[in-house]
């Protein structure tokens, strides 16, 4: 993350449009479309606005140029300037966000639309190692709040699937990558009907 920002400020409205971006856009907004200018726009000053916040915590409680700054920053802001950047296509920034969400926060896994986006940034550089956080027994994201968009997330993924299938019917890492996450989610909402 590029930490030298300049001062930004955001308006009430502009905080309240920025919460409601997160990684379940991605796909569905073109940002590099024209008629989209404004939402980007209003992205990129959420960006500044936020890397700027980061600065400033770390400066208040007095931390040094290298040293670890997370302690004194809200990890919710790690996880909207993942979203933000993501939505940009900025995936190493996006990735070293999320990151940042995932060690601050010991129950990540109950924010869906963060681990949706930490999905497609470890697929973006094709890590599907990485991605053991969906383990078949593992934790049920259907308990959560979040269930209902998380069925949206599931949707996209499978409209991604699709999509690529039908440009290159050869694509055999997506094809298992989808396999793997099909039987991983059928057995979350066996196991969450359970119980």
């Amino acid at each position: 993350m590029n930490l030298e920002t300049t001062e930004v400020s955001l308006t009430a409205e502009e905080k309240k449009q920025l919460e409601e971006y997160d990684s379940c856009q991605f796909g569905f907004l073109k940002l590099n479309v024209p008629e989209e200018a404004p939402k980007r726009a209003l992205i990129e000053k959420g960006i500044k606005y936020f890397e700027h916040e980061i600065i400033q915590k770390s400066k208040r409680d007095g931390a040094k140029e290298g040293e670890e700054i997370d302690a004194s920053v809200d990890p919710k802001i790690y996880c909207q300037l993942g979203h933000l950047l993501l939505l940009l296509e900025q995936y190493p920034k996006a990735l070293s966000a999320y990151q940042r969400f995932f060690h601050l926060r010991e129950d990540h896994w109950k924010n869906a639309p963060f681990m949706y986006g930490l999905g497609l940034v470890y697929f973006h550089f094709n890590a599907f190692q990485i991605c053991n956080f969906l383990k078949p027994g593992g934790v049920s994201f259907y308990s959560s709040q979040d269930s209902c968009r998380l069925s949206q997330c599931v949707h996209l993924l499978c409209s991604l699937y699709c999509k690529y299938q039908l440009q290159d019917p050869g694509l055999s890492t997506m094809a298992t990558m989808f396999g793997f996450f099909m039987e991983n989610h059928l057995k979350e909402i066996i196991v969450s009907k359970s119980h």
